[in-house]
């Protein structure tokens, strides 16, 4: 459904063409909570998601897993948002 292009070092997804089926998809929710199962790619990659539509609360489960790799990423993620 979505539109993607990507290069060497880059990607790109574009959402809108999914937009066309709105009419027979459920309202998003307000709220996304994330289990991250302790990987640090599933709660660093789907932080990103806070970044979407304004008032989407996004909550990670044990965020402390990105220690592992990046023990500073939320404070930093945090600064540049």
């Amino acid at each position: 459904g979505a539109e993607v292009r990507c290069g060497a070092d880059w990607i790109e997804i574009d959402p809108n063409p999914l937009q066309k089926l709105s009419s027979s998809l459920p309202p998003p929710s307000s709220h996304v909570r994330i289990s991250t199962y302790n990987d640090h790619r599933i709660a660093m990659s789907l932080s990103l998601l806070s970044l979407g539509p304004k008032g989407m609360a996004v909550e990670i489960e044990d965020p402390g897993c990105v220690s592992k790799t990046f023990p500073e990423y939320f404070k930093e993620f945090f600064r540049l948002t």
